[in-house]
């Protein structure tokens, strides 16, 4: 079954499509337009004071986002580690070694932010 294929030129053949499209895009962009509008007028700072508390806000929220997913990858590390310990692996003091490096690195990370 063959596909057909919707050019331009075959919609500039048919005026009432072409009209059809035209009134579709004018009602729809307005609108989209107007929706954006809107939200950003919500989001209006009035002074440089309020820009950098929203910064600081922000990046309050990152770096707390950051420490819980380091946080979550030691956890799962530490799995790992315990794992090998307990299975009695020939790696498993180097890699009980590199987990407590990896924290001390973590903290001091932490300590300096």
């Amino acid at each position: 079954m063959k596909e057909k294929i919707i050019s331009i030129k075959r919609i500039a053949k048919r005026p009432l499509t072409l009209v059809t499209l035209t009134l579709l895009f004018l009602f729809t962009v307005p609108a989209a337009i107007e929706t954006s509008v809107a939200t950003a007028q919500g989001l209006k700072i009035q002074s440089i004071s309020e820009i950098e508390e929203k910064a600081k806000e922000s990046t309050d929220t990152i770096i707390n986002i950051g420490k819980y997913v380091v946080s979550s990858a030691l956890a799962i590390g530490l799995i790992f580690v315990v794992y090998a310990l307990a299975t009695s692996n020939p790696h498993a003091k180097e890699y009980l070694i590199g987990w407590i490096i990896a924290v001390v690195v973590v903290v001091i990370a932490w300590l300096i932010i």
